[in-house]
């Protein structure tokens, strides 16, 4: 009993080191809401690194909570420290939108009414790919069958970026973005220059997972072994 002992600690020792040694990925989060140009939306914004690369995934969400319907228009971040260089990744920004699902489109995909550009203007108008290299920004590319949010409706863009090497994320991010009537390029029904607020929360990595599946699955096993073994009379 005292060797089998021995022995798992051993293998248990192992698998937690594993578990340990491999890295934590980190999504870090912000959101606004609440503001004065909000106007019953609220905006949250996810940047996670791929692994120990230069990619990172940007996930912003855009969320009609209580307001009146509108068309988002435009919205950019800046997110990383000043003098970091945001860029299209090898194989493109592989942008997705999501959003309400209509007569006109069941599917809820809007891919194709937005575009994203590395950088913005100083102003954050529509006119992306400006002079500040550490922000994003993501603009209409189409005038016909854009989303309409209504209360209770998001939209959601997911894609990636790429950063040059040893890019850091503002312990704030600098939210700006605006929208339009339905069926009008007139007016704002919202138009935020905000500072987010960090909702960030750890994600354990894919190694730390399979380290401690791993190791309970070692315990599981020698249990039953035990239990198998014909007791001495």
């Amino acid at each position: 009993m005292r060797s089998i002992s021995r022995s798992l600690v051993m293998v248990m020792a192992v698998a937690l080191a594993f578990c340990f040694s491999a890295r934590l990925a980190y999504a870090d989060g912000e959101s606004v809401t609440g503001c004065s140009n909000c106007n019953g939306y609220s905006f949250t914004a996810t940047i996670t690194q791929v692994g120990t690369t230069s990619t990172y995934q940007v996930v912003y969400t855009i969320t009609n909570n209580n307001g009146p319907a509108s068309t988002p228009y435009n919205w950019s971040l800046t997110a990383f420290d000043n003098g970091d260089s945001v860029s299209t990744p090898i194989g493109g920004y592989g942008l997705t939108v999501m959003g309400p699902a209509v007569l006109s489109n069941l599917s809820g995909i809007y891919t194709n009414d937005y575009i994203v550009e590395a950088g913005k203007t100083n102003n954050g108008n529509g006119n992306c790919n400006g002079n500040i290299s550490s922000a994003f920004c993501v603009q209409q590319n189409s005038t016909a069958g854009l989303p309409v949010l209504n209360a209770g409706q998001s939209l959601m863009f997911t894609f990636d970026i790429n950063c040059n090497t040893n890019c850091g994320l503002l312990s704030s991010w600098d939210f700006l973005g605006s929208s339009n009537p339905p069926n009008s390029t007139t007016g704002n029904v919202y138009a935020i220059t905000n500072w987010g607020t960090p909702t960030s929360m750890p994600e354990p990595s894919v190694a730390f997972l399979y380290g401690s599946t791993l190791a309970v699955g070692l315990v599981f096993a020698w249990r039953s072994r035990a239990l198998r073994r014909p007791t001495k009379t």
